[in-house]
């Protein structure tokens, strides 16, 4: 006989039984609670889900297969907020112990300014080398890629190769401000770190004189004398007011030379700067801009930093006063953003240069022991020639050292143009010059050791180096030491001095070349400083 079940019956028999489950439930949870402060029961997820998992087997009766499965699920919607809040509690956990193995990663790790990624870019350079080359020495009969890539490729070099197995980079790091006056350990080059630390520099400006390093390490500038403040903006080249840049660097004593605010100042005329002078442009935004710019004739002993110089013109005939005792008739300087003639023990540090009518920084007739260092260059031409013509071999004891600085985009050519005397090129950063990066005629030495050469995308112009002027007049001799070449650069070493620069046994002279891989970071800061 069958029995047929009514519907509202299994309904009541259902209910029944979840009425009996949760009361079950209940206790063995209330059993296993802990009491709050309140009198109220708490319980942890853990404890709940275990509580659930003994209780189960006594609440399903195998004689009711659809109730089984209805309990199942009923006790999985109330299992699963416990499970939910056992497994946030987990992650919290784990979440908090993956913070402190950061934290301690980050604390470990020394800080960078370089926006790139220097680590992985060391590590691609050492384990791959498929984008380091350096010249074979064997010629290059064709400019073309294929053959750049056939005769250039090679691993990074030996020296920086080895430095960087050797040495750990932790030891090329300086404690001091990093840039727009933030503290924090990062990479200073030995410039930088000879004056950047101090806090007070403000009140110990003249220490700057005591910070350069190489050919031009013994310029003076106005070191020892009095401190002289520009308040006006305005020019006249031949009765300068008080207050002017002008009849600053005219007067006959040494000045250290300073401006009271930011200012923007258009010469009338070149100006002609004097002996035993710094202009010192740290603290405030100094720029020489759309007119006649700076012009160094027959003196010594200055040192020029901190300035943003751009769009210097053509200089005008006339009348010019070049000190307190003279004034003189002028045919116009070239529109250099820095003239040097005759000039020695000069330095030339940490402004920007960019976009004249000739030259950024001109070096010639007879012009020697001169630094120029920390510089940011853009947008221009013929950035830097030293040396008048191949036909004046009186510029054969020029000495001249260029260092750190950042040759940046929109650069053709001249970084430097070498043609008589010795020069030291070292750890400067090139960025995809246009025709050549260094260039030679006439008779120079030249050393590029530590420098970083990216080259442009143009397979014409991967080489760093061109070698002007008929080869049977020229008698170069130029090598390459622990440079690093990307993206196809390469060097054509001429001749075969082993020439090394001989700068002394001063400390203020001597210095030692950073690992080229270092080079970007070293170059971080080139230009005027933001010390406000």
């Amino acid at each position: 006989m069958t029995i047929k079940v009514l519907p509202w019956l299994t309904a009541f028999l259902v209910t029944a039984l979840l009425m009996a489950s949760q009361m079950t439930l209940s206790e063995t949870v209330v059993s296993s609670a802990s009491t709050t402060r309140d009198g109220e029961f708490r319980q942890s997820p853990r404890s709940q889900a275990q509580n659930v998992a003994v209780t189960l087997p006594e609440l399903l009766p195998e004689q009711h297969a659809k109730s089984h499965s209805l309990l199942n699920e009923t006790l999985a919607r109330m299992v699963e907020p416990a499970n939910g809040m056992l497994r946030r509690e987990l992650w919290q956990k784990d979440k908090h112990k993956r913070k402190k193995q950061k934290k301690r990663e980050i604390e470990i790790l020394p800080a960078y300014d370089e926006p790139q990624d220097w680590q992985t870019k060391a590590k691609t350079i050492r384990e791959e080398g498929s984008y380091a080359y350096r010249a074979s020495k064997r010629k290059v009969s064709r400019l073309d890629k294929e053959s750049i890539l056939r005769e250039g490729r090679r691993q990074i070099t030996k020296a920086s190769k080895t430095v960087m197995a050797s040495k750990p980079w932790s030891s090329y790091l300086d404690s001091g401000p990093g840039r727009e006056g933030q503290s924090g350990s990062r990479m200073m080059n030995t410039i930088d770190k000879c004056w950047r630390g101090d806090p007070d520099w403000r009140n110990n400006r003249m220490r700057l004189a005591d910070c350069a390093i190489g050919y031009g390490s013994d310029a003076q500038g106005g070191k020892g004398g009095e401190i002289y403040v520009v308040t006006d903006p305005s020019d006249n080249p031949v009765d300068p007011s008080p207050g002017t840049l002008r009849y600053g660097v005219v007067q006959m004593q040494p000045l250290w030379i300073i401006f009271e605010r930011d200012m923007s100042i258009t010469l009338e005329n070149e100006l002609i700067v004097n002996s035993f002078k710094t202009i010192d442009g740290r603290g405030a935004r100094v720029e020489i801009s759309n007119g006649p710019c700076i012009t160094i004739q027959d003196t010594q002993h200055i040192i020029i930093h901190g300035l943003i110089i751009h769009h210097c013109t053509l200089g005008k005939s006339g009348l010019v006063m070049s000190s307190t005792e003279h004034v003189g008739e002028r045919t116009g300087s070239d529109g250099d953003a820095i003239a040097i003639f005759g000039g020695s023990h000069i330095w030339i540090d940490h402004n920007y240069l960019a976009e004249c009518a000739d030259g950024l920084i001109d070096a010639i007739h007879t012009s020697t022991f001169i630094t120029i260092s920390n510089n940011f260059f853009t947008n221009h031409d013929k950035v830097m020639l030293l040396g008048h013509s191949d036909g004046y071999p009186e510029d054969k004891d020029m000495r001249v050292t260029v260092v750190y600085n950042h040759f940046g985009p929109g650069l053709v050519q001249r970084m430097p143009r070498c043609r008589y005397g010795r020069f030291h090129v070292v750890n400067n950063r090139y960025t995809k010059w246009e025709m050549y990066a260094i260039g030679a005629s006439a008779n120079p030495t030249i050393l590029s050791q530590g420098n970083y050469f990216l080259a442009s995308d143009d397979y014409r112009f991967k080489q760093v180096t061109k070698l002007e002027g008929a080869r049977e007049t020229a008698s170069c001799d130029w090598r390459s030491q622990g440079d690093l070449f990307l993206n196809g650069a390469y060097f054509g070493e001429y001749g075969t001095s082993s020439y090394s620069p001989n700068y002394g046994a001063s400390d203020l002279e001597s210095f030692d070349a950073y690992p080229a891989i270092t080079v970007p970071m070293l170059t971080a800061d080139a230009g005027p400083l933001n010390l406000n």
